[in-house]
């Protein structure tokens, strides 16, 4: 009678445990630390190598050490979304939202974001693309996340093009106001005065909130560098921290 009493009162036990951990972890699914939205350029002005450029770059920031240090320690939790935009609203959702407690879960993200690119084209239609669309695309998908964000973070990828479209002024209070960061990465030519001109264009028209960080990368040589640093931006503490621009010369803090 002992033996089975101790039996039950061991299967309870296990039983509140495991129910404790369900609710621990459903608990940890409703609120993630950090939402980001990666929201990658697929247009006609996209070329094949920066195309594949931008996959890898951002499928190794996701597998990084230093990223996955930086957004998961002390079980905090990453909401990520991937949509590839191509000018005119069009847009393709790569990865739904997804949520990442573990550096597994961030290599299946990483591995999901490669297999579904390889199955998607360049679109033939000749729409204007502008980073602009890109925010308002991601603005959109952050309304359909399944949970709350304490930070929410859009990363901008992107061509330059000497470009003429800017984020209205108010559209930019607007995202501040309700505590958005966005960051931007621009291929520019491969040429010193280009890559500035890129860098002061996402600067002065493009990036928001705190901790922005606009970069520019003359063709495609320093570009996984800054989806890094922008990945690992967004990953950290934003409080009290500087906007910081890249541009060829180097960071210069705001």
């Amino acid at each position: 009678m002992k033996l089975r009493t101790k039996i039950l009162v061991s299967l309870a036990t296990t039983v509140i445990a495991v129910v404790a951990s369900d609710e621990a972890e459903a608990k940890q699914r409703s609120t993630v630390d950090t939402a980001i939205v990666l929201a990658v350029e697929n247009s006609i002005y996209v070329t094949a190598v920066e195309r594949a450029a931008q996959i890898s770059a951002h499928v190794a920031a996701l597998k990084s050490p230093a990223f996955v240090d930086r957004a998961l320690s002390n079980d905090r939790c990453l909401g990520l979304h991937y949509l590839e935009w191509s000018g005119d609203g069009r847009v393709q959702t790569i990865l739904p939202w997804m949520v990442i407690c573990s550096a597994d879960k961030a290599r299946e993200a990483a591995g999901m974001i490669e297999a579904a690119t390889a199955k998607t084209e360049i679109p033939v239609q000749n729409a204007s693309a502008s980073p602009v669309d890109a925010i308002e695309l991601a603005h959109e998908a952050m309304r359909t996340m399944p949970f709350a964000a304490r930070n929410k973070i859009i990363n901008v990828s992107t061509v330059y093009a000497d470009e003429g479209r800017q984020l209205p002024t108010g559209t930019r209070n607007r995202y501040e106001r309700e505590d958005y960061t966005i960051n931007a990465v621009a291929f520019a030519p491969d040429s010193g005065d280009m890559t500035d001109a890129a860098t002061d264009y996402l600067k002065q028209h493009i990036v928001a909130g705190k901790g922005a960080f606009a970069g520019a990368s003359p063709g495609i040589s320093t570009y996984p560098r800054l989806v890094l640093q922008s990945m690992l931006l967004a990953a950290g503490e934003r409080g009290g921290r500087r906007s910081t621009f890249q541009s060829n010369a180097g960071v210069n803090p705001l």
